[in-house]
């Protein structure tokens, strides 16, 4: 079970379940900037032990958000802010890049995706995923 269904595992409901969720994404996408990085100078390095864990564990973990940017509209509306800020397509294309790279032992390759095309992006993510969660938290009824 994935870090994101265990934070949801017993809410009681789809605000608290997205509630939950956004804090896990974040705490994920501060953990990804500071491990970026570490995978990228060891992908150079040609140290792939050292980096193939952490890699997955990033590759996983986007698929997370990619999920949640999706099931947040669930919740909230097609009003919601992260697909705007989350460009799944663009994600998209730079997964396909990892996968090419890895299947082509290009590690250069993967490193360079990783550190300039998606680390940049993560924390805008988090952003509109704090905003996202302060704007539920806003709407939810005073117990």
């Amino acid at each position: 079970m994935s870090e994101f269904e265990q934070a949801t595992a017993t809410a009681t409901s789809n605000e608290e379940i997205a509630l939950r969720a956004l804090a896990t994404a974040g705490r994920f996408l501060d953990a990804a900037r500071a491990e970026i990085p570490n995978i990228a100078r060891h992908l150079r390095e040609g140290a792939l032990p050292e980096a193939m864990g952490s890699l997955g564990n990033l590759l996983e973990g986007l698929g997370s958000i990619a999920r949640l940017t999706v099931d947040m509209e669930q919740v909230v509306g097609p009003s919601s802010r992260l697909r705007e800020q989350v460009d799944l397509g663009e994600l998209t294309v730079n997964l396909k890049e990892i996968v090419r790279g890895q299947e082509e032992h290009d590690w250069h390759r993967v490193a360079d995706v990783v550190e300039h095309r998606i680390a940049p992006r993560l924390a805008a993510w988090k952003d509109v995923f704090a905003a996202e969660a302060e704007a539920l938290r806003q709407q939810a009824p005073a117990p």
